[in-house]
């Protein structure tokens, strides 16, 4: 969810930035055109909704496609079934030598 949030808040904040610089644009070279193009208070609130739909649209699939994925792990210990959540794959990784834990970035306990 982290990831998602991230990245369509950049893409928002990008596209935004953007359409007020087309604004801006229109306002100086066709100043005449101003008041019907652009400059409305309703027209930049729809352009910036539209804008971030599109964000949300586009980064979708980070909601189903990324993330890390737990299993459970059985062990027993002096007769008695104990059961622990490791992580088990992160998806997204291009090859095994990338299957790190954040944790384990975030520590700098990563042994070669």
């Amino acid at each position: 969810m982290e990831k998602f949030f991230d990245y369509t808040t950049g893409d928002s904040a990008v596209w935004c930035r953007v359409l007020f610089t087309l604004d801006r644009l229109v306002a100086v070279l066709i100043p005449l055109y101003t008041g019907r193009v652009c400059g409305r208070r309703a027209s930049a609130r729809l352009y910036v909704v539209i804008a971030c739909i599109a964000a949300v649209a586009k980064n979708a699939h980070v909601l189903v496609t990324r993330g890390a994925e737990y299993a459970t792990k059985s062990f027993c210990v002096n007769g008695t079934l104990h059961h622990q959540i490791v992580l088990d794959d992160v998806c997204g990784r291009p090859n095994d030598e990338y299957k790190v834990s954040t944790r384990d970035i975030q520590t700098k306990r990563i042994s070669h």
